[in-house]
């Protein structure tokens, strides 16, 4: 015990020496790589085989890098797109963790639209060896924050679910969050206060043996509003400073704070010389962290910043050039809110530094060793909303915090859930609110594993409640005994970072074609978008599931079904303020399935991705997604929603087909089906320019009923589903032809079962020819008849020849009331001539292969008459 003890005192105490090591003041950012204005995963944990270790990344545009080389520059976007960095907080109690009513935060949306300014999440690799972890658990630990307001992450929507929190500054039990291999958050980003912040974190976990496992502390800094990062700005502020003239021409310098435009919520920061000859450059301090750098010109500088609703502390630092009269200059503080009016300031003061009025609190990084193991499990009604339940996990000793993930089972032999849940049990907050709906049968099950977090003796606990008409839960559960074994080496000192990059990589053409293994994908993370493949653009599946590999697979699209089982149920009836808030789900009557644009436990979580396409940088792009077959009567939609509801309607299935963005895009969605069964659409991304246009892909949902949620990654006990078998072709197979009994009834006489079987097989490809013929007569005539050959030879699809999308099996009759949808009739039409090409392309293959059909069966035809006359005579010469 002492061992790791140690270890982890040292662990803490390298994270103090991380800070102490921190310049206290600087142009922090500009020799540092700018993430913005993107999809950006940081940090991303990634495992280091070499060093045995974790370590993370920043994942943008292609690039991965470090995260001390990265600064996430959260800036103010387009303002043509709206205002969508800033977020006043709403008078719902579930959001009291940010604060009051009313007051302003700066806010890195989930869901952006159009030039968001920031869009962050943080995830891991899917090559993250679980297997050897206890629980096949690690965490991502927030083990210390700087800056000069506060930080959450959290995922919320307008219905009546709680917001589930996943990592803060300022909350000591959510400074750790699990993660699981291959995934990654899509999640709301919000900060009290604009300046540079330095957030530093680390991923830890045990080992099956019960060794600590633990990265380096890496710091990632955030540069939230003021000026975007560059390489041509001062760097050293203090440095730049002492080189600047001391003296000069008197000086009647001021700093003034005033309102700004009201509608964006802006305070003018405004400094001058009182010299029109003066110019350099003003930097501006809030709480003595680092802002923003203006230019000095005509002896002004002004910058407008949301400042939030908190009183800050602010100073100026005046900067001259060679050409300036006026020295340098530091202003003293002026205290200012965005209500107090104006305030200014003419007197001297010192060079800032950074003093938060609001300092976080230390990560616990103590180990808990438990006298006590008992969890206490309890459930109850929750009076807002129907079919919600409030579930209870906590335990005797206060202070570990651990993941509650499970669900409500129809019965104890059913081996997926109908409703999940999956949340996490800290100090101060042992309950979460959960959706029933549909869970309501009093033979059923509530089942939930227990799993704590690295820094404890505590092993995994399993809790199993067979419900009753109450539907309620009371009982215990006790974490099992793990082992503590010392902390594993690392191979690396404390105090010195992982080893950085020298140049950060560029997107490259993806090398190999597209995984055609038919596959059923149900949980997990899945990307839909273009990719560069042997010089052409095509449509590509990402599977980062890790149900069927744990490596990243580009599939295609027509050989997977994304599987949505019967957890995705949701009766709209029982969910008003969803229906309020999203109208046009009205039509689709009582029950949906959903897809949250939130990942979710035992569910796909299918989006957009353009990403792994070069050189897409200000690029617009067209996503069309057009409806090829749905069951009878159906409808889907896919959209995004933000903090006030709908926030963009995507693509549907009846009247909008495609959605615009630019540049690299990665963008999860919501999707509602309207009733089970199957949903196959048809994809294709064109650049607006011109430049390229994928062929056609086909995408296919499973909705409901037979649909079977898969468990996460970490939790796949068996091996990965069949692949489903496709249905468009006939072949015969040995292992479907009985023996015909003998005219005894009896059993065969020994060596004649194989003549008979030679004649049955002879007679039964003789039998087949009709019916070959007869399909490959139908396959040529509807090839030619419903697309013809127009377009065929288009140039400008010359790739659709070179790969043909797999496209979704097709019954001889309609299921389920499955029928193709209304408008495909116009298809065609609408996707104009390069769509009627590939569509020729397809035809003439369908024709080949109708050709190649009918030479086969003349082939069989002869073989089985052979086989049939052979065999006739060895049965007549045995007799």
């Amino acid at each position: 015990m002492k061992t790791i003890s140690s270890a982890l005192a040292a662990t803490t105490a390298s994270v103090a020496l991380l800070f102490s090591q921190a310049p206290a003041v600087a142009g922090p950012n500009d020799q540092l790589t700018v993430a913005t204005a993107g999809h950006i995963d940081s940090p991303k944990v990634y495992w280091d085989p070499s060093r045995n270790t974790f370590s993370l990344k920043s994942e943008f545009k292609g690039q991965e890098l470090p995260v001390e080389e990265t600064v996430n520059w959260f800036g103010k976007g387009n303002p043509d797109d709206g205002i969508q960095y800033v977020y006043q907080v709403a008078d719902d109690p579930r959001l009291d963790f940010l604060g009051k009513p009313g007051d302003l935060l700066y806010l890195g949306p989930a869901t952006p639209s159009g030039e968001y300014p920031i869009w962050l999440g943080f995830g891991a690799d899917i090559g993250i060896p679980t297997e050897k972890f206890r629980d096949n658990s690690f965490t991502l630990d927030l083990v210390g924050f700087d800056g000069p307001g506060r930080m959450e992450q959290f995922n919320y929507s307008d219905a009546d679910f709680p917001v589930l929190r996943l990592l803060s500054s300022h909350d000591a039990g959510r400074r750790s969050t699990w993660i699981a291999p291959g995934t990654h958050t899509h999640n709301a980003t919000t900060f009290t206060k604009p300046g540079n912040y330095r957030l530093t974190y680390r991923a830890s976990a045990r080992t099956t043996d019960g060794a600590i496992v633990a990265s380096e502390p890496q710091t990632v800094t955030w540069q939230v509003g003021g000026t975007q990062p560059s390489k041509s700005g001062l760097g050293d502020v203090r440095a730049a400073f002492d080189a600047a003239p001391a003296t000069g021409s008197p000086m009647k310098s001021e700093l003034r704070i005033a309102p700004g435009d009201e509608a964006a919520h802006l305070t003018d920061l405004i400094f001058s010389t009182g010299n029109t000859k003066d110019s350099g450059t003003a930097v501006f301090y809030i709480d003595g962290f680092y802002l923003a750098e203006v230019p000095v010109n005509a002896g002004t500088a002004t910058w407008s910043e949301m400042i939030g609703s908190a009183q800050s502390n602010f100073q100026v630092v005046f900067v001259p050039d060679s050409s300036s009269e006026s020295p340098r200059w530091v202003s003293s503080p002026v205290a200012y809110a965005a209500t107090t009016g104006s305030a200014s300031t003419t007197d001297e003061g010192t060079f800032p530094e950074p003093k938060t009025e609001d300092p976080a609190p230390a990560f616990d990084d103590a180990f808990k060793q438990l006298d006590d193991r008992s969890v206490l499990i309890h459930t109850q009604p929750y009076p807002v909303g129907e079919s919600m339940v409030e579930i209870s996990a906590v335990p005797a000793d206060d202070r570990i915090s651990f993941r509650v993930v499970g669900g409500y089972y129809d019965s104890e032999t059913d081996e997926y859930p109908s409703c999940v849940f999956d949340f996490v049990s800290v100090p101060g907050k042992r309950s979460s609110i959960e959706s029933r709906d549909f869970c309501d049968s009093p033979a059923g099950v509530l089942k939930m594993r227990l799993v704590p977090d690295s820094l404890t003796d505590a092993g995994a606990t399993e809790f199993v409640h067979h419900l009753s008409e109450s539907m309620e839960a009371d009982g215990d559960a006790e974490f099992a005994v793990a082992a503590a074994a010392p902390v594993v080496p690392s191979t690396s000192s404390s105090t010195t970072p992982p080893a950085t990059s020298t140049a950060a990589p560029s997107v490259e053409p993806t090398p190999m074609g597209l995984d055609v293994t038919r596959v059923q994908l149900g949980s997990g993370h899945i990307d839909l978008g273009p990719v560069l493949i042997d010089d052409a653009v095509r449509i590509a599946l990402g599977d980062d599931t890790g149900l069927i590999t744990k490596t990243h697979t580009l599939r295609d699209p027509g050989a997977v079904d994304i599987v949505i089982g019967d957890s995705a149920r949701v009766d709209l009836a029982k969910q008003p303020k969803v229906v309020e808030k999203l109208p046009f789900l009205k039509a689709a009557g009582g029950e949906v399935w959903t897809l949250s644009q939130t990942q979710q436990q035992g569910l796909p979580w299918p989006g957009f991705s353009s990403e792994k396409l070069p050189d897409v940088d200000g690029k617009e792009l067209e996503f069309e997604l057009l409806p090829e077959s749905m069951p009878d009567g159906a409808q889907w939609w896919a959209f995004t929603t933000g903090l006030g509801g709908l926030q963009e309607m995507l693509v549907n299935s009846t009247d909008k087909h495609s959605f615009t963005r630019t540049g690299a895009i990665h963008l999860h969605n919501n999707w509602v089906f309207s009733k089970p069964g199957t949903y196959t659409m048809q994809m294709r991304v064109r650049a607006i320019d011109g430049s390229f246009e994928t062929p056609e892909a086909f995408v296919r949902f499973v909705v409901g009923e037979a649909a079977e949620p898969q468990p996460m990654p970490s939790e796949l006990t068996t091996a990965a589903p069949a692949p489903s078998e496709p249905t468009t072709t006939v072949e015969p197979s040995p292992t479907t032809v009985t023996p015909a009994p003998s005219e005894a009834g009896g059993t065969q006489k020994p060596g004649s079962d194989n003549r008979l079987e030679l004649l049955g097989w002879g007679l039964g490809a003789a039998a087949l020819l009709p019916g070959i013929l007869r399909l490959g007569h139908d396959d040529a005539t509807t090839s030619s008849d419903s697309r013809g050959s127009a377009g065929a030879n288009n140039p400008a699809h010359k790739d659709s020849m070179q790969h043909n999308p797999v496209k979704p099996d097709q019954q001889p009759e309609p299921k389920n009331g499955q029928k193709p949808a209304a408008h495909k009739a116009n298809v065609d039409a609408k996707a104009g001539p390069a769509a009627q090409a590939t569509s020729g392309k397809r035809g003439q293959l369908a024709a080949t292969g109708a050709n190649a059909m009918l030479l086969g069966g003349l082939a069989m035809l002869l073989l089985g008459a052979g086989f049939a006359a052979i065999s006739l005579g060895m049965v007549r010469s045995r007799r």
